[in-house]
This record gives structure tokens, C-alpha cells and sequence, in this order.
């Protein structure tokens, strides 16, 4: 995301989301739904970013 390409966080992201997944504490997972949130909404899909 620093680097200002939010595409190429999108599916690692998604990756860590989907791996999480009640294997961490409620927060954590927050984290990581939050960042995906962001990097959907930094790479242009902010519908899909608010529905996440």
C-alpha cells in the first residue's frame, strides 16, 4: 500500500482474511478485514470496500 499499488494487495489481502478466520482474536481479524477494506477502496472498488 505504500507504495501507492493497492491492486497488488488486493488478493494477499483477501488471503489473510480468508486464513484468519477463527484462528485469531475478534480484533485481530478486524485488522486484517479492515486493510482488505482499504486496499479495495485505494485500488478503486469502494462498493465493494463499504460491503466488506
Amino acid at each position: 500500500m505504500k507504495l501507492h499499488r493497492p491492486e497488488h494487495c488486493l488478493a494477499l489481502a483477501a488471503s489473510a482474511v480468508d486464513k484468519v478466520h477463527g484462528r485469531v482474536e475478534t480484533q485481530t481479524e478486524a485488522l486484517f478485514a479492515v486493510t482488505h477494506a482499504h486496499a479495495l477502496a485505494k485500488a478503486g472498488h469502494r462498493h465493494r470496500a463499504r460491503c466488506t
